[in-house]
């Protein structure tokens, strides 16, 4: 079934106008396939925005998080590595600041 057709110049009451204009437009999108591609990248998008994004977006938040776990673990980070030397920079630059989550 396809829209109405009015002659022109005819007075349309405002569901019919409405009719016409959104309702068969919006109908072409409700089908169970645009519905099924629709939420899987939605999904797909709420996943990457809270693994990916959000960390970058309050950094800070995460660093603070990160401090306090190794202030509360009862072990160094020496320790944890079981002997084999804690990981340096295999650069060594002295002029690099360090991180915010080692001080």
């Amino acid at each position: 079934m396809s829209p109405i057709r009015y002659p022109p110049g005819v007075k349309l009451p405002p569901f019919a106008r409405f009719y016409d204009n959104v309702y068969w437009k919006v109908k072409r999108y409700m089908k169970p396939q645009f519905f099924g591609v629709f939420a899987t990248v939605t999904i797909i998008g709420a996943a990457f925005w809270m693994i990916a994004i959000q960390p970058m977006i309050s950094h800070e938040y995460y660093a603070e998080k990160q401090r306090e776990r190794w202030k509360r673990m009862p072990v160094s980070r020496e320790q944890l590595a079981g002997g084999l030397p804690v990981w340096r920079d295999p650069f060594d630059r002295e002029d690099r600041k360090t991180p915010s989550y080692a001080k």
